[in-house]
């Protein structure tokens, strides 16, 4: 069987139960399938979607010969794990709606051979739950299609019965008054070793008949024959803890029943008594064989891992128990400290607060069993930190051999790079990074710890970063379907597609959308999905346009601007930052519009556009005061002279981002909002928050020539949370060789001077340590300093523009739609070197530091370049060296 160890354990843990007696079963002929005779098919039972309910699938088929074509699709309402002959091909389904439900696409070559064959699907029906991931659940079930096997009534069902039955979804903490909470991840899971069969359930020779047929599904909410997802299924490998923190006992009560907001909260109150300094570097490295707990009848021993950056996929365990059977239950952590209170949420001794991210109830419980064993969690978590707590029923030994997660994230191979010379940057960089990896699984996740949504607000930035740094766009490409299949009649998408959480998105998250798609454009060069989209384009537009008064204001108080921070907008009034983001966006539907040959809409949005501008310019502008220049402010409402007006960096950043103040505006705005030398807020300007907000900043200062005070303003920023930095209040042990987790928000209790006790009004009541927008300064990094711009769609032309920032060193690669772009400038070497990929040209602009060696002609330049400027060349070799003498 080609699987390794990990996966063979994994296959036990989840494989059917209880139900192995002797026999044979019958196996069906590829000839009996065809995709197009599957079906949607589900368990006869008596409720539709069950909730939080394991079902088992099983088909076996026999080959004469091997397919042509092994694909295999699958869909499964809500979630499933997939495998075949025993290996695991699948651990989810791509998120949808279930009207437009996809399949995913599974390369069985190398998996399939000659005679009997076994598929196994693992159903996990969420039941009628609210959720960020998906559009409810009506039906669960399963599709199978392809030329060697296909769902239909002839597949055995069996409920899981290794899985205890547990309803409580978790719930987080939220400001809604009803005590409802916000509604998360899901559930808690308990699954029972002693009803943990062995592998062979998933190959051949295995007695199903005292399993049910399925049923097939006829009224379902699907589509029939649902279309493959057009993205990769997700990369898995067991990723083990850096560092085990703490070992020890605690003195807790021993929870029995599956509870598990109690159980939790046995955790959090637990007295703990670590074992000494037992701090260990890999604890499951070559040397170390296993992790020997031993205890006595009623007590409780526990181990704490600290994975060194935030971690997501499968909670999985392998160990040997010898004279006893604990209960295991497992806690998860991913902020080592709150922004909101300032409160420790992991300790050196190994407690966590594993209520702290996601809310009550965020464990798992494993029911150990005799000898050796390996259990995986069927549903995704995150942590920075695992604790497991074992409960010893009576005295004896459990040697844990390895504890981690299947990691599972989507296929990313980072191809991009930027290096500096400079050792807190190089950390920027590597800490953002994994933020951006640890988020993307079958969408952008916003925060993968918490609800695992795609939000609107951030996914346009992310998916830049994707493309620059691991050249995909594929996952661009369905957020921008999923967030289309959102749409409401009247033109509204929802914030976090798709999604059954009842709100509908604020204009400025969805103008992201608009953004994104103009972006596929720009990188793909094709015009398709823009046609394919454009009426809802247009309808969008149609809701947001109609906020513009008379005067040319945009009036829509339902945005959330710089969330958290600064004056918002009240019924009636005008944001300064949403309306400059609302005019940027419409320029490139403008764009969108003449691409595609819609000029009637690109000429009536050219009017509406001018309008707009010269009303933001009229009553957004605040006229310079004394000291105070010339600024945008966060709310208009002309007329009134009650309303505060506000001051951010957000809306500054927002306004010279999309052109709408002047150079000279820019220059002195910034001086005074983001003031010398590292971009702090002069005094009564409001910080930025929302880490969008961060790219924008740094754009910003770098659009209006300074590239130096934008590199010490993202380096001020992130100083709390990089490893070793003196303004990193945290115990050296917690802060691990990557540093963070990066907050979920930006202004820290030490910007605002909080004395301890006092929360921090701009941060939630539910921080999260794995937030993928904290990571969108590498976009700027390569845009801004290496300089690299789309400027014809499809990339055959681009802009080179490089800055050095105030740095030694300014080198990296980023991707291109024709290929990787390479570029180094050295200025004190005063040279610059570029490659360029097959099929691109440039228009390359020249570093200021070369300028005076342009100028007197002392610039040693390709063949293949000719001046158009002064310091600007179009290019078109493949190798570029620019050197001054």
């Amino acid at each position: 069987m080609r699987t390794s160890f990990l996966q063979h354990q994994a296959a036990r843990v989840l494989a059917v139960s209880l139900l192995f007696v002797s026999g044979t079963s019958m196996a069906m002929t590829a000839q009996d399938a065809s995709p197009s005779s599957a079906v949607w098919i589900s368990t006869p039972s008596g409720s539709p979607c069950p909730t939080n309910s394991f079902t088992y699938f099983r088909r076996e088929v026999n080959l004469a010969s091997l397919p042509a074509d092994p694909t295999l699709h699958v869909a499964a309402d809500s979630n499933a794990h997939v495998w075949i002959n025993g290996t695991i091909v699948r651990r989810k389904v791509t998120r949808y709606a279930e009207p437009l439900i996809t399949t995913e696409t599974i390369d069985a070559r190398g998996l399939l051979h000659v005679g009997v064959n076994t598929v196994v699907i693992l159903n996990h029906s969420w039941g009628p739950i609210v959720a960020f991931q998906r559009t409810g659940c009506k039906h669960a079930g399963v599709f199978v299609a392809s030329s060697w096997v296909s769902s239909d009534a002839r597949w055995k069902v069996r409920h899981a019965d290794e899985f205890a039955a547990n309803e409580k979804q978790i719930v987080g903490v939220s400001a809604r008054t009803d005590g409802a909470g916000d509604h998360r991840i899901r559930f808690a899971q308990f699954v029972n070793g002693a009803l943990i069969p062995p592998a062979f359930a998933f190959t051949k020779d295995f007695d199903e008949s005292k399993w049910t047929n399925a049923e097939v599904v006829t009224d379902g909410p699907w589509p029939a024959h649902p279309l493959p997802s057009g993205t990769p299924g997700q990369r898995e490998r067991p990723v083990l803890p850096r560092l085990l923190l703490a070992q020890g006992t605690v003195i807790e009560p021993h929870v029995e029943r599956n509870d598990p907001v109690a159980i939790g909260s046995a955790i959090l109150h637990g007295e703990y008594h670590p074992f000494g300094a037992q701090a260990m570097v890999r604890p499951f490295g070559e040397e170390t064989h296993a992790i020997e707990v031993r205890g006595h009848a009623g007590e409780t021993r526990y181990i704490t891992f600290d994975f060194g950056r935030p971690v997501h996929g499968y909670p999985f365990l392998s160990a040997t128990a010898q004279g006893t059977a604990p209960t295991i239950d497992f806690a998860y952590g991913e902020l080592n400290r709150s922004p909101l209170t300032g409160k420790f949420l992991v300790d050196t001794n190994g407690w966590i607060n594993p209520e702290a991210i996601v809310g009550k109830g965020y464990i798992d419980r494993y029911y150990a069993t005799a000898g050796a064993q390996h259990v995986e969690f069927p549903e995704e978590r995150t942590a920075r930190w695992l604790t497991v707590h074992l409960y010893f029923p009576k005295d004896g030994v459990f040697r844990v051999r390895q504890a981690g997660f299947i990691s599972s994230q989507y296929p990313t191979d980072v191809k991009g790079s930027f290096h500096s010379g400079a050792k807190r940057l190089d950390a920027v960089v590597r800490l953002s990074l994994e933020h951006a990896i640890v988020s993307m699984s079958d969408t952008y996740v916003d925060t993968p710890g918490r609800e695992d949504g795609m939000w609107l607000e951030d996914a346009r930035l992310r998916a830049q970063l994707a493309a620059q740094w691991f050249g995909d766009v594929r996952l661009r490409q369905l957020f921008l379907r999923l967030a289309s299949e959102s749409q409401t009649a009247d033109g509204h998408l929802h914030p976090f597609p798709p999604s059954n959480y009842p709100i509908l998105s604020n204009a400025d998250w969805s103008a992201e959308w608009v953004g994104a798609l103009y972006d596929d454009y720009l990188w793909t060069g094709e015009t398709s999905r823009m046609v394919l989209y454009w009426p809802k384009v247009v309808k969008w537009w149609d809701l947001v346009l109609s906020k513009v008064d008379g005067t040319g204001l945009w009036r829509d108080s339902n945005v959330f601007a710089d969330i958290r921070i600064g004056s918002h907008a009240a019924q009636g009034q005008s944001s300064g930052i949403a309306s400059a983001q609302i005019i940027q966006r419409l320029t490139l539907s403008i764009a969108m519009a003449e691409a595609i040959g819609d000029h009637d809409h690109a000429v009536a949005w050219t009017k509406m556009h001018d309008r707009m501008l010269a009303a933001f310019r009229r009553d957004h502008l605040v006229p310079g005061s004394g000291k105070v220049p010339l600024h945008v402010d966060d709310v208009a409402a002309p007329g009134r002279t009650d309303v505060t007006r506000g001051y951010s960096q957000a809306a500054q950043a927002m306004a010279i981002e999309g052109g709408l103040l002047t150079p000279e505006e820019a220059a002195s705005d910034l001086d005074y909002s983001f003031s010398a030398p590292d971009g702090n807020p002069t005094d009564k300007v409001d910080r930025w928050n929302n880490p969008t907000y961060l790219y924008r900043s740094l754009n910003a200062l770098t659009l209006a020539g300074d590239a130096n005070r934008a590199v010490r303003h993202l380096l001020e920023r992130f100083a709390p949370y990089l490893p070793g930095d003196p303004r990193n209040l945290n115990p050296v042990i917690l802060q691990g060789p990557w540093g963070g987790p990066l907050p979920e928000y930006w202004v820290s209790r030490e910007d605002l001077g909080l004395q301890d006790g006092t929360p921090n009004p701009a941060q939630p009541l539910d921080p999260t340590g794995s937030h993928g927008w904290n990571s969108v300064a590498l976009v700027w990094l390569h845009d801004s300093l290496l300089g690299v711009r789309i400027s014809q769609p499809g990339g055959s032309l681009l802009q080179i523009k490089p800055q050095s920032g105030g740095l030694k060193l300014v080198e990296g690669t980023t991707m291109t739609p024709k290929g990787a772009v390479f570029v180094s400038w050295k200025p004190q070497a005063r040279r610059l070197a570029i490659r360029l990929p097959v099929g691109s040209s440039a228009v390359i602009t020249l570093p200021a530091e070369l300028a005076p060696a342009d100028r007197s002609r002392n610039l040693h330049i390709p063949v293949s370049c000719s001046r158009t400027q002064e310091g600007n060349y179009q290019c078109s070799g493949r190798v570029l060296t620019f050197r001054a003498d």
